[in-house]
């Protein structure tokens, strides 16, 4: 047989073509249609949920060189340069009780603090540590263990275990636990951002970019942390934002509305809580 009758099998006339599909243009418009009203729906989304900021009010700190804020449910506290704790009401910012020195003889400049659990956790860049003190006697240490990068800026609890960013290493690290065993997981920044502090809220990290001047919102993707959204802090004096916290105020509707305490410094230098809402 020929190469034709194997083919066709058993001889007869090859089958007709299948007919070509041919494009339904209504359908194609349809479709781009489609993706045009999803492309303008993102913008249209991020500006409905875009952050924003609006100043509450502005109080002098009484602390020789702040370096860092932190909330613990009912008092405001502040750690200085010098390794003194100041604690404040809220709402007059005035002292609850005397300042309070840690009792250490090596050089300690505590740039972070975070509270979580009766514990007050503090980052010293003098040392390069991380140390735990008792709420209740803040002045003692009761353990202490080497950050895990050579220039930690910042410090937060995420109600499960500490976090820490490295501006050498510009990472992010969670401590799997305390003390010097304890090992730590390795996490990014997606955007260019110089984190000078940083604050958990519900699963969201929220961090201070001392680049752009602008309070960042960020999830975790993995062992990425993406921006969700980014913001300025108005009627910030020059010296940015060197620490910040979160807290929840009842509304006059019984809601409860975020707020956000900004540590700064006014234009002589001298130390400056601004409070500011916060709106999403």
């Amino acid at each position: 047989p020929t190469q034709s009758h194997r083919t066709l099998r058993g001889g007869g006339e090859p089958p007709p073509e299948a007919p070509k599909r041919r494009l339904d243009w209504r359908l194609a418009a349809a479709a781009a249609a489609a993706l045009a009203l999803a492309a303008a729906a993102v913008p249209a989304w991020r500006w409905m949920h875009r952050l924003e900021f609006s100043v509450l009010a502005s109080h002098a700190l009484p602390l020789e060189r702040p370096t860092a804020i932190a909330f613990d449910g009912d008092h405001l506290w502040a750690s200085g340069w010098d390794g003194v704790f100041g604690v404040y009401d809220p709402d007059s910012m005035e002292p609850v009780s005397d300042p309070i020195a840690v009792a250490l003889k090596d050089a300690y400049h505590p740039a972070g603090l975070s509270i979580w659990a009766g514990k007050v956790y503090t980052l010293d860049t003098a040392q390069g540590r991380i140390l735990r003190h008792p709420q209740e006697t803040p002045a003692k240490v009761e353990a202490s263990w080497p950050s895990p990068g050579p220039a930690p800026v910042a410090l937060a609890h995420d109600g499960r275990g500490l976090w820490s960013y490295d501006a050498a290493t510009k990472t992010l690290y969670r401590h799997l636990g305390e003390g010097p065993e304890a090992q730590t997981e390795q996490y990014k920044v997606e955007a260019d951002a110089v984190v000078t502090a940083m604050r958990w809220h519900k699963d969201e990290l929220w961090a201070w970019d001392a680049k752009s001047r602008q309070v960042l919102t960020l999830k975790a993707r993995g062992r990425t942390f993406e921006v969700l959204q980014a913001a300025p802090l108005p009627e910030l004096p020059p010296a940015g934002a060197q620490s910040f916290l979160l807290t929840y105020r009842a509304g006059a509707d019984k809601t409860q509305r975020l707020e956000l305490w900004a540590l700064t410094g006014d234009a002589a230098g001298q130390p400056l809580l601004k409070k500011f809402s916060v709106r999403r």
